[in-house]
């Protein structure tokens, strides 16, 4: 996830008890995503996990911006190694302390070497236990980070051999959707259209910025895309990783246009390019799939507001999991959050980041466990 200037909460909210039965999952698939709450039994809310080689680091930096609001959190690890100008050393300082590496070449080596081959090893995404949780507290919907800017994929694709994409061996992701499905539960996944680097390459794309876009866009980041699609079928299809490029250069309609074709009763939010906003506020034909997330904890003001939107928030700080985090909202804190989203008709996501047993901060599964 990515912080912007748009407004932003990051106060704090829990939720109603919710039977576990058959007859409750069923109720649940039933439920559209964007009918207003006075239209609904049980208002939309659902889980959001961050996931992937970055939790195993776990670190965060603890700075906060002038607003006294987090900067993303461990899924941005290798982000700020590689942008020390920008975020400073903190990040850096740690890893070096605890790993060794003294530079980015050593640390991308162990990021894209030890650690994703461990990730493959022993990682287990726990997803019966987040898929009870879910029904548990009353929602319809999960979404997961099957890629994100590290362009680390949570499932071997087909488009590795030619392209030499980073990726897990296992598939987690269709594990993961057999889950959700399995409970009732809405598919949502998460693919950031940026990356960092793919090392295995040897071709670096910093901030996927520059003359190599549109090869990316052309050989990687679309056949990707219609890959995920057509493999997993989300119900939602969330995008990031969006705001140094417009929607021309993403080449984002085209595929939106294809997307809403084959998949009619699915959704996508608004990060395809940092003009898009401007676009889905003046076209009808895609504000009947595409709705509005904004910035990272985004609550809009009553006069921008749109009749479809989505508000974000962790439990902690960080999206990933942190060991070091020490902030965290209580049940009662996310209730009142959740009660603020609902009354002004959106839709709650609650993000938990866990660790790569599958295993949460326990700071975080108590909340979870005080809120069921």
């Amino acid at each position: 996830m990515r912080m912007s200037s748009s407004s932003t909460v990051n106060s704090n909210s829990d939720s109603n008890n919710n039977s576990n039965s058959n007859s409750d999952s069923k109720k649940i698939l039933r439920l559209p995503l964007r009918l207003p709450r006075s239209l609904t039994k049980t208002p939309p809310s659902g889980l959001f996990i961050h996931w992937g080689v970055y939790s195993i680091p776990g670190f965060t930096r603890v700075k906060r911006n002038k607003k006294n609001t987090t900067y993303n959190g461990s899924e941005w690890y290798l982000g700020w190694i590689k942008n020390r100008g920008l975020y400073g050393s903190e990040t850096m300082d740690y890893h070096t302390a605890n790993y060794g590496d003294s530079t980015l070449e050593q640390v991308e080596k162990r990021y894209y070497g030890e650690w994703l081959d461990g990730f493959n090893e022993c990682a287990d995404g726990n997803w019966e236990q987040y898929a009870k949780t879910a029904v548990r507290l009353g929602m319809q919907y999960i979404i997961l980070t099957i890629k994100h800017h590290d362009g680390i994929s949570l499932f071997p694709s087909n488009l590795s051999k030619d392209t030499h994409r980073p990726h897990t061996n296992k598939d987690h992701v269709q594990e993961f959707v057999c889950t959700c499905r399995k409970y009732g539960l809405k598919v949502g996944l998460y693919y950031s259209l940026m990356e960092w680097s793919n090392l295995r390459q040897g071709i670096t794309f910093p901030y996927t910025k520059g003359h190599k876009l549109s090869e990316y866009t052309k050989n990687v980041m679309w056949p990707s895309l219609k890959e995920i699609c057509q493999r997993y079928k989300p119900d939602i299809l969330w995008a990031d990783g969006h705001w140094n490029h417009s929607v021309a250069e993403w080449g984002s309609l085209e595929f939106l246009e294809w997307f809403h074709t084959q998949y009619p009763n699915s959704i996508v939010n608004d990060r395809w390019g940092k003009d898009f906003n401007d676009i889905l506020k003046s076209s009808e034909h895609l504000q009947k799939f595409c709705y509005e997330t904004g910035s990272d904890r985004y609550f809009p003001s009553t006069q921008t507001r749109s009749s479809f939107w989505e508000h974000v928030n962790t439990i902690g700080d960080s999206w990933g999991f942190a060991h070091n985090q020490v902030d965290f909202k209580t049940a009662e804190a996310i209730f009142q959050l959740k009660k603020r989203v609902w009354l002004a008709n959106g839709r709650f996501t609650l993000n938990i980041g866990p660790q790569m047993d599958g295993t949460l901060h326990p700071s975080e599964q108590r909340v979870l466990d005080e809120m069921t």
